[in-house]
């Protein structure tokens, strides 16, 4: 049997390299940029005075921890072979997130 053409063989690989930015995006961002539109400052104004609740505003601050700051996966670390503790993930809920906001934890 023939091979496929999309066949991807070993270190010929097609496709963006690992850690290049979308083209899409990068429009993106360089049209926000030519504008002086600031993404985070404009974030922050919405949180401090637009009209939303308690929910909303941690359920906005949730959303946004996900980019800020990125789940950790569990690894494994050995110092001269033996296993040193890894820090485990914070796995914290909206509901969870709300109760603290409320001062109701």
């Amino acid at each position: 049997m023939a091979r496929s053409k999309t066949t991807i063989e070993k270190g010929r690989s097609k496709g963006r390299p690992k850690g290049a930015t979308n083209k899409v995006t990068q429009a993106f961002r360089e049209s926000l940029e030519e504008k002086g539109f600031n993404l985070v400052d404009k974030l922050i104004e919405l949180y401090e005075t637009g009209d939303f609740d308690d929910k909303d505003k941690a359920r906005i601050i949730y959303r946004m921890m996900d980019y800020a700051y990125p789940r950790l996966k569990e690894r494994e670390t050995t110092i001269d072979g033996e296993v040193v503790e890894t820090q485990q993930p914070v796995n914290i809920t909206l509901g969870d997130l709300i109760k603290v906001a409320r001062d109701e934890a």
